[in-house]
C-alpha cells in the first residue's frame, strides 16, 4: 500500500502572565518543524508520495512520549507540512517523535506506532503508514533542524495476472472474481508485527479483460492484512470470445504464502483449455492431412513405346 511539519503553541511559566488577547513572538528558530518525511517502497487507496497529504504526530520529552504533540494532525499545503498545533523547542531536552497516517487511532510506544484490533476494509481499501521513531537529544534551539520522517506501509497488497495458451483468436475475459473469506482483523507490535488476526471479508476485483495468448492481463491491486495464507478460496467466472464461445465458474485454491507488510504479491494464472473447462470437454478442433504417392504412368499404349 508508501511529509511534513509541526508547529504549535507551548505554555510556559514566562507566558503565564499573558491575556488571551496578548500576541506572544517566538523566533522562526524555536518552532519544532517537521520535514523531508516521506513514503518509503509504496506498495484505490493506496498512499504514495504524490498523494500522501495528512498524517498524525506523537511527541515528547523526558520520557513522555506525548507532552508535546498528542495525536496532533499534520496537513500538506503549498508544498509545506504545517500541525494543527504549533509547539516550540525547549533548550536542552531529549525529544522522541513518531508518527502514522490512518483514519484509525494509533498507539505511541517506545518503539513506535502500534495498532491493536485495526480492520482492513475491502470497501474503503484504506492504507496504513508508521514512520520511524524519531530522536533530539540534548537540543540545541539554533542547530536542531527539522523533525524527518520516513513512513512505510503496515499491510499487504495482492494483485492476480491471467496469461493464456489459447489460440490469438480467442480473447478471455474474467468477472467476479473474488477472494473468499480472507482474515481482515489484527494487531499490529513493532517487535512481533501482526498476531491475532481475526475476522473475515470478501475482496473483490473489477473485471479482467482482453486476456490472449499474446496479452497477459494483470488485475487491481487490494490492500490486505499481512498473514499466512492456506487454504484460502479464489474463485472468478471465465468467458471466452471470437473463435470460442463459454463461460464458467473456476474456483483456485491459493497457495501457501506468508504475506508481509510493506510488499505486493502478484498471483499468476495460466488459462488453458483444460483448466478452463473442467469437464474436459473443450477441445480444439483439429487437423491431419495425408499426401497419397505419385502413380507412375506411360502413355502410348501397355507396350509403354513412345516415337519421337
Amino acid at each position: 500500500m508508501k511529509a511534513k511539519l509541526f508547529v504549535a503553541a507551548l505554555a510556559t511559566l514566562a507566558f503565564a502572565s499573558c491575556s488571551e488577547t496578548e500576541t506572544v513572538e517566538m523566533p522562526s528558530s524555536a518552532a519544532i518543524k517537521f520535514d523531508n518525511a516521506f513514503v518509503g517502497n509504496a506498495v484505490r487507496g493506496e498512499v504514495n508520495n504524490g498523494n500522501f497529504t495528512k498524517f498524525n504526530v506523537f511527541g515528547g520529552f523526558d520520557g513522555n512520549l506525548t507532552n508535546v504533540f498528542n495525536n496532533v494532525v499534520v496537513n500538506k499545503g503549498d508544498g509545506t507540512w504545517t500541525a494543527e498545533q504549533i509547539q516550540y523547542w525547549q533548550a536542552g531536552k531529549s525529544y522522541t517523535f513518531q508518527a502514522y497516517a490512518s483514519t484509525t487511532t494509533g498507539t505511541p510506544t517506545a518503539n513506535g506506532v502500534e495498532f491493536a484490533s485495526y480492520t482492513v476494509d475491502p470497501t474503503t481499501q484504506e492504507d496504513l503508514l508508521a514512520s520511524n521513531v524519531v530522536k533530539k537529544e540534548n537540543v540545541v534551539v539554533e542547530r536542531v533542524g527539522t523533525v524527518d520522517f520516513t513512513f512505510s506501509h503496515l499491510l499487504s497488497m495482492v494483485k492476480f495476472t491471467f496469461s493464456s495458451t489459447l489460440a490469438d483468436n480467442v480473447t478471455i475475459n474474467i468477472s467476479e472474481l473474488k477472494i473468499e473469506a480472507l482474515p481482515n482483523v489484527g494487531s499490529y507490535a513493532v517487535a512481533s508485527g501482526w498476531t491475532a488476526t481475526t475476522g473475515t471479508a470478501d475482496y473483490t476485483f473489477a473485471n479482467v479483460n482482453g486476456i490472449k495468448q499474446s496479452a497477459a492481463q494483470a488485475s487491481e491491486a487490494k490492500i490486505v492484512m499481512p498473514q499466512n495464507v492456506n487454504g484460502v478460496n479464489v474463485s472468478f467466472t471465465v468467458t471466452t470470445e471470437g473463435a470460442l464461445t463459454i463461460s464458467n465458474t473456476l474456483n483456485v485454491t491459493l497457495p501457501n504464502v506468508q504475506l508481509e507488510k510493506g510488499k505486493r504479491y502478484n498471483f499468476t494464472a495460466e488459462l488453458t483449455p483444460e483448466n478452463i473447462d473442467p469437464s474436459g470437454e473443450l477441445k480444439p478442433i483439429t487437423f491431419t492431412a495425408n499426401v497419397t504417392d505419385w502413380e507412375d504412368n506411360t502413355p502410348g499404349g501397355n507396350d509403354g513405346g513412345v516415337t519421337f
